[in-house]
């Protein structure tokens, strides 16, 4: 099963840098419930189009693939029928948060692991 996020290429893009990480972690929670604000079966075809493309971008920019691929298929479901559109924004809000989930996972072992270093 692939991992819902890249951590090794995470780490590439933030040089390692522990608390920059987390930053980069931090706003892309943000944006995306911005992004998914938009992506309704309703939503305006360049509402949709954004939102999509820009969380495309940023799962790729956290190595969070799956999440990209799944926002790649909702660019291009722009113009399919509001049912179709409705099961595409389902599908990308179960890949948020698989990612989002995996992240804090990954918060919740970080803090783990420094309790046990005091301990």
């Amino acid at each position: 099963m692939e991992q819902p996020i890249d951590f090794d290429h995470l780490a590439a893009y933030t040089g390692g840098d522990v608390e920059l990480e987390a930053e980069v972690f931090d706003l892309f929670r943000q944006q995306t419930e911005m992004w998914l604000r938009l992506l309704t079966h309703d939503a305006e075809m360049e509402d949709w189009t954004s939102a999509a493309h820009s969380l495309k971008g940023s799962a790729r920019g956290i190595g969070a693939f799956g999440l990209a691929a799944c926002c790649e298929a909702a660019e291009k479901a722009a113009t399919a029928s509001p049912a179709a559109r409705s099961v595409t924004a389902q599908d990308v809000r179960d890949a948020v948060k698989i990612v989002l989930d995996a992240v804090s996972a990954r918060d919740y072992a970080k803090e783990i692991g420094a309790l046990r270093a005091r301990g």
